[in-house]
């Protein structure tokens, strides 16, 4: 079954100057509730009994989050995690208070929501592979757009070629290099 919230609309396929076109509709790769399930899994192992955070932070790291609301809280969460400080609501809105950041996600409100809306923190590492998925879907589908504008303005078909390998790897070296706190600011 398709899951529109995950993957976006189904694909559309038609027939232009004999080319083949692909089109979705502008709706995101992403998939914010399970964005949101990742963050409220970590507020919620705030003694870190569940050792959420770290387990979470071996799969994704703060550039897979498609709202950059969710990625300044990983990004203080694994902050406050890394510096051996508990991690729940108030920890966290200080931390965003601290960079004067905490209005750009929407308020200690928001935050305090976040762990109204997770039942259970047993599929926190689901949760974030779908985050993980829909990131590295996003950097593909870019590189992809890239190539086919590069090809369409007349570049050398070798050498975009060459390009699109180089990014689609940056993206896999991105993924393992960036893991566990190197996305941390202190």
């Amino acid at each position: 079954l398709w899951n529109r919230s995950c993957y976006g609309p189904p694909a559309s396929v038609s027939q232009r100057d004999g080319m083949t076109e692909i089109s979705r509709s502008a709706q995101p790769l992403a998939d914010l509730q399970a964005e949101r399930a990742v963050l409220a899994a970590a507020l919620l192992d705030g003694e870190g009994q569940e050792r959420i955070i770290p387990r979470i932070a071996t799969i994704l790291r703060s550039g897979d989050f498609y709202d950059p609301r969710h990625a300044l809280l990983w990004e203080v969460l694994l902050a406050l995690h890394t510096r051996g400080e508990p991690v729940d609501v108030l920890t966290v809105v200080a931390g965003l208070r601290a960079r004067d950041r905490l209005n750009t996600v929407g308020g200690a409100q928001y935050v305090g929501e976040l762990t109204d809306e997770i039942p259970t923190l047993s599929h926190c590492e689901s949760h974030a592979r779908i985050v993980s998925d829909l990131a590295e879907r996003r950097r593909a589908l870019e590189a992809y757009q890239s190539a086919t504008q590069r090809l369409l303005s007349g570049e050398a078909l070798p050498a975009v070629r060459v390009a699109l390998d180089r990014s689609l790897g940056t993206t896999q070296d991105q993924q393992s290099a960036n893991r566990v706190g190197q996305d941390v600011e202190g």
